[in-house]
């Protein structure tokens, strides 16, 4: 069933997956934070492997690049100095919730690893031919789309980052009033 076509599909899920991994078994958030964009760029990989350039591009442009930068500089200036010594009970939980967590993305691995593996995806067979048959509008047309009938949720997008951006300088700012 794996044959060398689909190599690069795995290949990229598997970057996708241990990446993701690593950056929620972090146990400082800011190298969780660093490790983020790694599993965002696996799923561009595989954007570009069946053909989708353009949201491939936007990807690598938005997640990678300003999502994964609001996500840190809102760490950065939201993060509290605490006791380094943690009491059991919340290593207790932490580990619960650790296996929780791991047994939860295994499972939805194997379900979702099996679907992709079991479809054939003949459209995705070729991806070098498939998008060199691609009508040359295609990203045209989605460009149009964006700046059209889905401007509305750009803009919804753009003012949601950029609240969260200014609502993290804010708690950081009070935080360094009470200090």
């Amino acid at each position: 069933m794996i044959s060398l076509e689909n190599l690069p599909l795995l290949l990229a899920m598997a970057f996708s997956l241990v990446a993701a991994c690593a950056a929620f078994a972090q146990r400082n958030i800011i190298h969780g934070v660093l490790l983020l964009p790694a599993a965002w760029g696996g799923l561009a990989a595989f954007y570009l492997w069946i053909g989708a350039e353009f949201i491939a591009f936007a990807q690598v442009l938005v997640n990678v690049g300003a999502i994964s930068m609001v996500a840190l500089f809102a760490v950065l200036l939201t993060r509290r100095g605490g006791d380094p010594e943690e009491p059991p009970a919340a290593r207790k939980a932490t580990v619960s919730r650790a296996i929780f967590g791991i047994a939860t993305v295994f499972l939805a691995t194997v379900i979702i690893g099996a679907a992709m593996l079991a479809h054939p995806f003949p459209e995705f067979s070729n991806p070098v031919k498939n998008a060199a048959a691609a009508p040359p509008s295609a990203t045209k047309a989605l460009g149009t789309a964006l700046v059209t009938e889905h401007s509305l949720a750009l803009l919804i997008t753009g003012t949601l980052l950029s609240a969260a951006l200014l609502g993290a300088i804010r708690l950081a700012a009070a935080d360094k009033r009470e200090s």
